[in-house]
């Protein structure tokens, strides 16, 4: 799901932490300025952010992303591995909204997370796509290029929602696979990919360190209970789940789970589920039951690595999406069961998903082939695919 160019910086720009930004942008007025339902969607190779309005289920405008500044084209595409202005590729990977709608995060760790089989490899590598795959996110140099403790620097973009001006780059000492707002939109929550995991939490409007977390292992999505009385850390090498009590920011439990972790997701009433793409496999916990494990009910074995997963409360329905085999598979929850109810064709390498407001419409990033399936929740098929930039990965829905 995640994944090989090497985002080259020099030592003394790792060791700042702060760039501010150029502000590019001339929009003439409201021309150009975003103010329909909108899906954001993250282009790695392009450089870019495909926005997609939602009335028409069309491009409407694509946001390109610069080393420190933006432009926006009306209804353009940019494709290939280079920024029109000659830059090249910084791979953005994951995107999310602030609770007002007003920001973007957008998490860019300079590294090709698509394709899986071809990141970091050397000769030890065995060409597995699940095995690369896997490595990359776990920091097995039994089947990567890189040792484990290769830490690289990434970068954190904060946009304006409506302008797609480019507001803050923040500077990681550390890989960042994605950026999350708290709930009350004053912080930004990020892990630092590297053996000895960090999550760091940033003020949002002054962009400076509030505190720094130690974690797992390769700490891979940082997500926060739907409640916001909990952070959730998925460390990839540790096979565990960090609890953070985000008010404290101190650890409050740790959660041991399948080989591989990625994400941990929200679901309704309380349930959490973990993304393993090493083990295969979905575990489920209720955060609200805080005993031993924090209330861990089953798993769920696949038969395919995993791109993400989300919870349809439209149809009470769990979804994970099958990059190998170009689909979304879909369980029913019936009590503390889940029964395997189906799948739905989508496009090659779907990836992460999004629900429109109503939960009538998903849109699904299809990162081998540039495209974005939108898919009929009730009636579990595609509807229609849009295309985008080249190797789609992060969305958003507004």
């Amino acid at each position: 799901m995640k994944k090989v160019n090497l985002f080259l910086m020099s030592t003394a720009s790792v060791a700042v932490l702060l760039v501010s930004c150029s502000k590019e942008l001339n929009l003439g007025g409201n021309a150009g300025k975003i103010d329909f339902p909108a899906a954001y969607v993250v282009n790695g190779q392009s450089n870019s952010i495909s926005v997609i309005d939602l009335n028409s289920n069309e491009v409407a405008r694509t946001i390109l992303l610069k080393d420190g500044s933006s432009s926006m084209q009306n209804g353009g595409m940019m494709q290939g591995g280079m920024n029109t202005d000659g830059g090249s590729t910084m791979w953005p990977y994951h995107i999310s909204m602030s609770p007002d709608k007003s920001k973007l995060a957008l998490a860019m760790p300079g590294m090709d997370f698509s394709g899986g089989h071809n990141m970091w490899d050397d000769s030890t590598s065995t060409g597995n796509t699940s095995g690369g795959h896997l490595g990359h996110h776990t920091g097995d140099s039994t089947s990567t290029g890189f040792g484990s403790d290769m830490i690289m620097p990434g970068r954190i973009y904060i946009l304006e929602a409506k302008t797609g001006e480019t507001l803050k780059v923040i500077i990681t000492q550390g890989m960042t696979n994605n950026a999350v707002f708290s709930p009350d939109g004053k912080e930004i929550w990020t892990a630092l990919m590297m053996t000895g995991g960090k999550v760091q939490v940033f003020d949002n409007n002054t962009y400076e360190i509030i505190k720094t977390i130690s974690v797992g292992k390769m700490p891979i999505e940082v997500t926060f209970s739907t409640d916001g009385t909990k952070v959730f850390v998925a460390n990839g090498m540790s096979n565990e789940v960090t609890v953070i009590d985000p008010i404290t920011k101190e650890v409050v439990d740790t959660i041991k789970v399948g080989d591989g972790p990625v994400g941990v997701w929200n679901g309704m009433n309380g349930m959490m589920y973990v993304e393993n793409e090493g083990g295969r496999s979905i575990n489920m916990f209720n955060m609200m039951n805080m005993g031993t494990n924090m209330g861990m009910m089953d798993s769920i074995s696949l038969d395919f690595t995993p791109g993400m997963v989300d919870f349809c409360s439209k149809t009470n329905e769990l979804w994970v999406t099958d990059p190998e085999q170009s689909r979304i598979h879909y369980w029913m929850a019936q009590g503390q069961n889940y029964n395997h109810s189906g799948s739905i064709d989508v496009g090659w390498g779907a990836h992460a998903m999004g629900f429109n407001s109503d939960s009538t419409l998903c849109y699904v990033t299809n990162q081998q082939e540039g495209t974005v399936s939108v898919v009929n929740v009730l009636q579990h098929k595609e509807m229609k695919k849009i295309t985008v930039g080249s190797k789609p990965s992060g969305i958003v829905v507004r």
